[in-house]
């Protein structure tokens, strides 16, 4: 794994068991944690990407 990426996901996303996860993915860790670090990282992206939208972004007429 590149090593940016890798500090990265162990900067933002906790060690799988210090997490509780929803009942229904208690019997897949894999797709649970999946979907924990997939939420953190579009988290992520919305925090990186807000500040640099203008109102012109969310006009649909122009």
């Amino acid at each position: 794994m590149n090593a940016c990426y890798e500090t990265l996901f162990n900067y933002w996303c906790k060690p799988h068991e210090t997490l509780e996860f929803p009942s229904y993915l208690e019997g897949d860790p894999i797709k649970a944690y999946g979907v924990y670090a997939f939420e953190e990282g579009f988290k992520l992206a919305l925090n990186l990407a807000a500040p640099l939208l203008t109102q012109d972004d969310f006009n649909p007429h122009q």
